[in-house]
């Protein structure tokens, strides 16, 4: 059979045989001032092979993703719909059963009744070229909502107002819109979920990213892709020490790590991060020098409030670096009640506000398959009632708990204060109080070596 040739056009109409128009009978709406990519030809040589074998031409538009609105014409969209509701039903596919349905529906008459149907329903005699047509109805459809995106983007900007950051995050909920259709989340049935668990059973390495210490990780478990830990603590208990220790850990096994800090200047944590590597009583040139090697690496993506301390721009950041050939292995957030809520929730309860937060971090974690370590604070009722913390004392929302799927405590054995001579070397405990795929209870004795701002096991 002679080879289907699909045009491609930007508003135009096909000037093949005369056929029953039915955009005389639906609007078609657009929301930018030139008229999205279509195919005339693909969608209704589409709806023929539909037609012709129902079962298994829409079996392929369901596993490529194709729904009523990925179709251009209006008509062609409640026909789609309208077969998609037959198959659903397990009846057969044809002109009739396909008529009935529309006349019950009350869209008969606006689709183009009949002739429409016969039309559509008789475009091409076989289905060989099925996939070429789902292809192309699929691929412009996509084209089709990142023009929206980029429209939409374009008029958030110009007529978004107030700060930088407000403005930001106007515009990327249409810049993730386009990155959502660039990059289609797929659904994996059950026997590529089984396969993949088997692989992990049989690797002798255990995915994630190991933690600052051996022992630790052989109780706990190491860090897995799409989970979200929470370390919480007291002011001063080290909770950003060990957030380094964490990333460090993660860029010994050559893996990047970003980490948001939104309570130090990038400078100050880079002279932490130094200290805890070469001690406090390393050279300039020594400090330096670790300095340049680790610019090299490039494994450290090191933000520093601005746009980076809201949900949004946390989340911008974390899906371009992603989406780079080399991914991400860690995201360390320093910490969570210094994150700036989403408009929609910017007037509501500081918990209604903390826990759209941790839900978002959750989902985030999960859709970029990477780990997450929170870092977050604990309420005064530790302290005042001098006893080791619960998962109630987190601070400002109980739905912290519920999303993390780890919660670490740093509760101090002596009491902390300023450093002088007695108090340099604070011991701590670092306790598990949450892990779903872990025993909760688990307790670590840390020594906290503050002048060289690190955790030892001795």
């Amino acid at each position: 059979m002679e080879s289907q040739r699909l045009e491609t056009r930007t508003g135009s109409n096909s000037t093949s045989a005369p056929r029953a128009n039915p955009q005389n009978r639906l609007d078609l709406m657009t929301t930018t001032e030139h008229l999205p990519l279509y195919s005339i030809e693909a969608e209704e040589h589409l709806l023929s092979c539909c037609f012709i074998d129902g079962n298994d031409v829409v079996a392929k538009c369901v596993q490529s993703r194709i729904g009523p609105l990925d179709f251009y014409i209006p008509a062609n969209r409640v026909i789609f719909e309208t077969v998609i509701a037959l198959f659903n039903r397990r009846a057969p596919i044809d002109l009739a059963l396909v008529a009935e349905e529309l006349r019950a529906s009350g869209s008969f008459e606006a689709v183009g009744g009949f002739a429409y149907l016969a039309q559509v329903s008789g475009r091409i005699p076989t289905t060989a070229q099925a996939d070429q047509f789902i292809e192309t109805v699929r691929d412009l459809a996509r084209l089709r909502k990142i023009q929206a995106g980029l429209s939409a983007a374009l008029e958030a900007t110009l007529t978004s107002s107030g700060t930088w950051s407000d403005r930001f995050d106007a515009i990327l909920p249409h810049v993730r819109a386009i990155q959502d259709v660039a990059s289609p989340k797929v659904t994996r049935d059950l026997a590529a979920i089984v396969e993949a668990t088997k692989a992990q059973l049989s690797s002798p390495v255990t995915p994630g990213i190991p933690g600052p210490f051996a022992g630790w990780d052989r109780e706990a478990g190491a860090l897995k892709p799409g989970e979200l830990a929470v370390l919480a603590g007291r002011p001063g208990t080290g909770k950003s020490v060990y957030g380094q220790m964490q990333a460090t850990a993660c860029l010994r096994s050559r893996r990047h790590a970003a980490f948001f800090s939104l309570e130090m200047s990038g400078e100050e944590n880079l002279t932490r991060w130094v200290t805890q590597s070469l001690g406090n009583r390393a050279s300039v040139a020594e400090r330096c020098d670790w300095l340049d090697k680790a610019a090299a690496s490039r494994l450290l993506h090191l933000f520093d409030g601005g746009p980076a301390s809201t949900l949004s721009g946390i989340e911008a950041r974390c899906r371009l670096l992603a989406a780079r050939p080399e991914g991400l292995g860690l995201i360390v957030i320093d910490y969570l009640q210094l994150v700036a809520p989403p408009p929609e929730v910017k007037r509501d309860t500081r918990e209604r506000q903390v826990a759209t937060i941790s839900r978002a971090l959750k989902l985030l974690a999960l859709d970029l398959r990477v780990p997450i370590l929170l870092l977050a604070q604990l309420n005064r009722d530790v302290e005042k009632e001098d006893r080791r913390p619960r998962l109630s004392d987190l601070r400002e929302s109980g739905a912290i708990e519920q999303d993390a799927d780890a919660v670490w405590f740093l509760h101090p054995v002596t009491p902390t204060g300023p450093v002088n001579a007695a108090d340099e070397i604070v011991d701590v405990d670092l306790i598990q109080a949450k892990r779903r795929s872990g025993q909760p209870g688990i307790v670590a004795r840390l020594k906290f070596n503050r002048p060289c701002v690190r955790f030892q096991t001795s």
